[in-house]
């Protein structure tokens, strides 16, 4: 599948999104380490957040690329100048009590592209790529996540009234998910 879109131009140069490759794995681990440690910091363990180790979330990150496609997963990956930028996940929906719909896994950028088009770019294509597969989209954020919370709105996505709390790295996380209808 090829994705390949140029989206907004920051003075750094265009963001490219496409489908990501086996060698994007340590790009996106560096990405989902970094954006975690930034985004997340006081809603999770701090000593979690400083312990993840890239070396790790890069082997899972080449083992989840290398499966994607059996499982109906679209991964895009987010470059400026040749670096990678962001990610964003997707497939079908994970979620029990709903059918036909898609899920957006995950959406993660580098703090330092924070506000510079990146996540949308990315945001953009996940859902070009879910077109057509689903009558809608959803995602799950913590609940404190604001700042994350705005950019879904601005998509399109809304509150469903489902919650779940999460434990992560010894934390415990109130989640709402976000639905985007339709069309």
């Amino acid at each position: 599948m090829n994705t390949d879109t140029t989206g907004p131009r920051d003075s750094r140069g265009p963001v490219v999104v496409h489908s990501a490759r086996t060698d994007d794995a340590e790009g996106i681990a560096l990405v989902h380490t970094t954006s975690w440690q930034a985004a997340y910091r006081g809603l999770i363990g701090d000593e979690y957040l400083d312990a993840i180790d890239l070396d790790q979330r890069t082997r899972r990150w080449k083992q989840i690329l290398a499966e994607a496609q059996d499982k109906e997963q679209r991964i895009l990956v987010a470059f400026v100048a040749e670096q990678v930028t962001g990610f964003v996940s997707g497939g079908p929906s994970r979620d029990t009590d709903v059918t036909g719909q898609a899920e957006v896994y995950a959406i993660y950028v580098k703090p330092d592209w924070w506000g510079c088009g990146v996540g949308a770019a990315l945001m953009s294509g996940v859902l070009h790529a879910l077109e057509g597969t689903t009558k809608a989209v959803s995602l799950w954020v913590i609940i404190e996540n604001y700042r994350a919370r705005a950019f879904y709105r601005r998509f399109g996505f809304e509150v469903d009234g489902q919650r779940r709390v999460e434990a992560i790295g010894g934390s415990e996380v109130s989640e709402v998910r976000l639905v985007r209808p339709a069309g």
